[in-house]
């Protein structure tokens, strides 16, 4: 699958009043907004790879072509 179809796929899901809902859902489980600290690096380890996948979707919803347009 290439950038296109991938940021295509995601737009479906989450471009929906559904999707926005469990995007909003997920931003709050795990905390996205927060950028809490945490002094076990295992905790921080684990939020911070929690936080990725939110990461992730929102990087693909907003994925841009290398000249800046968008795909």
């Amino acid at each position: 699958m290439d950038k296109k179809q991938k940021r295509e796929m995601f737009c479906r899901t989450f471009n929906t009043e559904s999707g926005r809902m469990v995007l909003e859902y997920l931003k709050d489980y795990v905390h996205f907004q927060d950028g809490a600290f945490y002094h076990d690096p295992r905790m921080q380890d684990f939020m911070q790879g929690r936080r990725s996948v939110v990461c992730e979707i929102l990087n693909n919803l907003e994925e841009k072509e290398d000249d800046g347009t968008e795909i």
